[in-house]
């Protein structure tokens, strides 16, 4: 994944794009609905890459502006030089849905490069009586307990 961020004040509308046939659109992972998508071959706006598989993450219903925290956390991941998947303010014009739309972090042909682990199973393990589904037990104390377990 590219260091150089890619900043964008377009939305996307997802709907003009293919859904993926491997999943049949919908991404079976997480707690939140999301929408697995690929580009047209000849994007609108420079920032997306021709034929590429996004993920179309929506919000709970609960907290309709979450999905901005996927792309706040792509542009801190960027100020820290960390590298994370690009994400873009994407909307569903048939649904009527905002959400964030994420550069797969797969390899394209659908090969994995990486492990995927929900971020609800780390806390499962590290917070007794986790609520999977509510997920309101989330802490910075946890999650740096499990960054430093897996950098030591």
């Amino acid at each position: 994944m590219p260091l150089k961020v890619q900043l964008s004040n377009q939305v996307v509308d997802v709907d003009k794009w293919y859904s993926d046939e491997e999943y049949e659109g919908f991404f079976p992972r997480g707690s939140r609905e999301k929408k697995l998508v690929i580009s047209n071959p000849e994007p609108e706006f420079t920032f997306l890459l021709p034929n590429y598989r996004y993920l179309f993450k929506r919000s709970f219903e609960r907290h309709s502006d979450q999905f901005w925290i996927e792309i706040v956390a792509y542009h801190i991941g960027h100020f820290m030089k960390v590298p994370v998947p690009p994400a873009f303010v994407a909307y569903s014009s048939k649904q009527g849905e905002y959400g964030a739309l994420i550069e797969w972090f797969y390899s394209n042909s659908g090969e994995r490069r990486e492990v995927y682990i929900e971020g609800g199973n780390i806390m499962k393990n590290l917070i007794k009586d986790y609520d999977f589904y509510k997920g309101i037990q989330h802490n910075f104390r946890d999650i740096s307990v499990f960054i430093k377990a897996l950098t030591n």
